[in-house]
Order: structure tokens, then sequence, then C-alpha cells
């Protein structure tokens, strides 16, 4: 576990191995059936699909036989990640739907959450519209469930969606939330995520010196959370906001065409 969460994959991946082999040397069929879970999961952010898929669905059938629905809800909703990501919405809905009646029937408002804001993320590029709809539910359930940590995460793509749909002044009150709920936990991804949502808004509000004010915390925030970064995000970051800033320029002093020009 403190391998995945450092970002070493390939570790994490062998200690999981490691794990579900003293499993399967006791018979312990649970064990091998979070064994399964994990490696398929660590697979998946790996991009290696094929191999998650294989785990996870062998993780899916161990915890169906041993009845443990809550834990099997987790599989469904895992393996429609992969679907995802690999640009099958279908399918990847289906698999959320699944996880989230399983979810909801055993009132895991923590679990029914996260589909939300997985079906959210699916949306969001497409409908944000409808993506938004699914952050909100999403936040009900944390609230539901006093998830002060998952109510923070999901406020970041709340804020998100409203600026995509051009709604700042919302799109604000869910930073300032953020802001509220992250800041005191002192859970640096959270802080870092806040970070970067502030230079989000910044952005779309047309302040560059903001922007990268706060996008430069950010990239600092994530090199020592993440390990050794570039300039490049920020390079890449000035590029974009120079073409955005002469955009809007050219569009503002363009001459108007009168009606039947």
């Amino acid at each position: 576990m403190l391998a995945n969460k450092r970002g070493d994959q390939v570790g994490a991946v062998k200690n999981f191995q490691a794990s579900l082999t003293q499993s399967e040397l006791v018979n312990d069929t649970a064990g091998m059936a979070v064994a399964f879970y994990s490696i398929g999961s660590t697979y998946r952010k790996m991009k290696e699909f094929d191999r998650g898929m294989e785990y996870l669905h062998r993780s899916l059938a161990m915890e169906r036989a041993l009845g443990r629905t809550t834990k099997e809800a987790n599989c469904p909703r895992s393996i429609a990640n992969v679907y995802a990501e690999l640009g099958d919405r279908l399918r990847a809905m289906k698999g959320y739907e699944e996880a989230y009646g399983i979810f909801v029937e055993h009132h895991d408002d923590i679990g029914a959450g996260i589909v939300q804001e997985n079906i959210g993320d699916l949306l969001s590029d497409t409908s944000p519209k409808e993506a938004l709809i699914h952050y909100q539910l999403a936040f009900a359930l944390y609230d539901s469930a006093r998830s002060d940590l998952d109510k923070a995460y999901v406020l970041r793509r709340l804020g998100r969606a409203h600026i995509t749909l051009g709604d700042l002044k919302e799109a604000k009150a869910d930073v300032e939330s953020d802001r509220v709920l992250a800041v005191p936990s002192r859970a640096q991804e959270l802080v870092m995520d806040y970070e970067l949502a502030l230079a989000e808004l910044a952005r779309a509000e047309g302040d560059g010196k903001v922007t990268f004010a706060h996008y430069e915390r950010y990239v600092v925030m994530k090199d020592s959370h993440q390990g050794a970064e570039t300039q490049t995000e920020l390079d890449r970051l000035r590029t974009e906001f120079e073409t955005e800033r002469k955009e809007r320029t050219m569009r503002c002093c363009a001459p108007r065409m009168t009606k039947g020009a």
C-alpha cells in the first residue's frame, strides 16, 4: 500500500503479489479476493488494462462466492473505470449503475458517492451539465456520511464543471467551500488541488498573473508530493494563456460586421 501511495506502482504490484502468495498458502480466500482487487486496480493505473481486467474479474467472482456484497460492488465500479479509460462509455455506465445499486441497497453513502463522482467524470467532457448533477449527488451523499474529505474532493470537480459552463460565481463558491474543508485537513493532495482550482478560476477570469502564482504553488506542492517535475507544465500554461489572451483581444478589437454586410 505504501508503494502505491508513493506512486511506485511496479513495487506495489510486487507487494500485492507477495500478499496473494501468502493468502494462497493458507487458503485465505478473503485475502486472495482483496489481493486480486489490489493488483487489478494497480494494473489499471499502469494502463495495463487487459491484466487489470483479468484480476478484477477474479476478485469479483471470489467476492460473490464469499457473499461479501459491499466489497463485491467495488469490482464492477473498478471494471467500469477500465471501460471508461478505454472509451467504452456504454459498458462503463452499465458497471457504474450496477455498483451504485448495490451501494444504495446497503446504505453505503461513501461507496455510492464515489460511483456518482465516477459517472460525473465520465460525462464531464461531453455533457458538463449532466456531470454537474452527478457531482452534486455525490456531494449530498458525502454530506450525509459526514465525510468532509470526500466533500472537499468533489467540490474540486464541481468547481471545474461550473467553470466549463461559464458560471464563475458558482465556481467561486465551490472553490471557497473547498478551501474551508481542504486547508484545515492538512491533506497535501487536497491543498494542492485547491491551488489548481484557484489557478483555473483565475484563468477563466483572464487574470494571467494570479493564474501563474497559484499554478506555481501547485507545481511546487506536486513536486514534493509526487516527485521531481519540470517546468514543462508552466511553459505550456503560459503558451496557452497567451494564445487565449491574443484571441480575446482580436475578438474585442475586430470591427463589428453591420447587418447586411
